[in-house]
């Protein structure tokens, strides 16, 4: 069954997380590899920040690209 790929750039609506909820999906997918747990950092520094607040946590906007750009590498890294 080879399903496709669906990214962060095919999905119409934009993905606002705080810090910890993008931790909590991305990490488990990072098998412990801490390079590419340290870019789940990054793509939060690059994220455009919104005044929302979720549990006192700041809301920003994943920047599509970056994310499917992540998502990419990281099923590169898993095989």
């Amino acid at each position: 069954m080879n399903d496709p790929i669906i990214t962060a750039s095919a999905n119409k609506q934009p993905l606002q997380m705080t810090y910890s909820e993008l931790q909590k999906a991305l990490v488990p997918f990072c098998k412990n590899k801490l390079p590419l747990v340290a870019m789940i950092h990054d793509l939060w520094k690059a994220s455009t920040p919104t005044p929302n607040l979720r549990n006192n946590q700041q809301v920003r906007i994943i920047h599509p690209k970056l994310f499917e750009q992540f998502t990419r590498l990281v099923a590169k890294e898993n095989g």
